[in-house]
């Protein structure tokens, strides 16, 4: 599962201009893939406007 994952990401990495740039996403999708709970981006955007 492993060689096909860093096969997908590096289908990407003709998308990105910048070596770090491309890592960033990365390190992101892995940290997607890798987290044990689904809530993601929904509570991030939830939290800021509680703080409004």
């Amino acid at each position: 599962m492993l060689p096909d994952l860093a096969h997908a990401l590096h289908a990407f990495k003709s998308a990105f201009s910048r070596q770090r740039s491309w890592l960033l996403f990365c390190a992101i999708i892995l940290s997607f893939l890798a987290a044990t709970e689904m809530v993601g981006v929904t509570s991030i955007s939830s939290d800021e406007d509680e703080d409004s």
